[in-house]
């Protein structure tokens, strides 16, 4: 299990949550969740998981379009290290992540230079 980030984003926008690193007051997760709720006609915990689903899908989309545009400026024999980073996000902001889902990846792997 890899759900650190997607776990503190829901227990955040979870109205009464008692985890120790929700920071956040009641009134703020209701912003942004009622009205989530009201447009998909949804209950406000199913607003939370959209929300908290969605939260890192966007950060994913903006680390992958900062990705192509570095490889845009960069040579294009930095287009598979890239791709590799652009594809460890994805994983790392992923609420579930098994070591297997990573056997795909190795032959990206020489080109990551970590």
């Amino acid at each position: 299990m890899n759900d650190i980030f997607f776990l503190i984003v829901n227990e955040n926008l979870t109205s009464g949550s008692t985890a120790w690193f929700s920071v956040r007051p009641d009134n703020v997760s209701q912003q942004l969740t009622l009205p989530v709720a009201e447009w998909t006609n949804q209950s406000e915990h199913q607003a939370v998981f959209i929300v908290s689903r969605a939260v890192p899908a966007a950060i994913h989309v903006f680390i992958t379009m900062w990705q192509a545009a570095v490889a845009w400026r960069v040579h294009l024999r930095q287009l598979p290290r890239l791709v590799f980073l652009s594809w460890a996000w994805f994983w790392l902001l992923l609420p579930t992540l098994n070591p297997w889902y990573w056997i795909w990846a190795m032959p990206l792997l020489p080109f990551a230079h970590l």
